[in-house]
This record gives structure tokens, sequence and C-alpha cells, in this order.
């Protein structure tokens, strides 16, 4: 099962007594703010969750898999994701 905006949605809906439409609103103004601060290269920090961070790779050769050629790897901006201690416990016990 995968875990969607509409699922997120119709969760936040139930649980907390708010029409679909506002649940939606605020699900896309979650994942929004989320986006924009990882644009802007910020850290999303998610207490119990984990963080997402922007790093930056630098220009690396490497090489043409099917040619064995050298090939310049440009330098790139890479997004990681780290669990936070609470969710590797709790991943840990199931």
């Amino acid at each position: 099962m995968s875990l969607t905006r509409r699922s997120l949605s119709e969760k936040l809906s139930v649980q907390h007594g708010l029409s679909l439409r506002e649940a939606r609103e605020l699900v896309d103004l979650m994942f929004e703010e989320m986006a924009r601060a990882i644009v802007a290269q910020e850290s999303v920090k998610l207490s119990g969750f984990g963080s997402f961070t922007v790093h930056k790779s630098p220009e690396r050769v490497g090489r043409n898999p099917k040619t064995g050629a050298p090939a310049v790897i440009s330098e790139r901006m890479r997004l990681t994701f780290k669990p936070s201690k609470a969710m590797l416990a709790q991943m840990k016990d199931r």
C-alpha cells in the first residue's frame, strides 16, 4: 500500500473533522512549504520522523558502463533523508 496525498487528506479529514477540501488544502500547503524549503537548500526536520537535507556533490570522473570510456559527471545537488532515532526504533520493533 502506498501513502498518497489523497489518503493523507482522507485520514486528516476523518480524524480531525475537516472537510475533504480543507484537509486536501492543508496537505498541499504542507508539501508546498517543504518543497520551497528544499529548493532554497534549507533542511526540513520533522520531529519523530526524520530530516531532509540538500548536499552538493562535486564534479567527478565516472565511466560509461557500455564502453568503459571516462565521462565527466557534473556537480549537482542531492536530497538525502535521515530517519530519526524514534522512527528507526519503530522500524526495528516491527
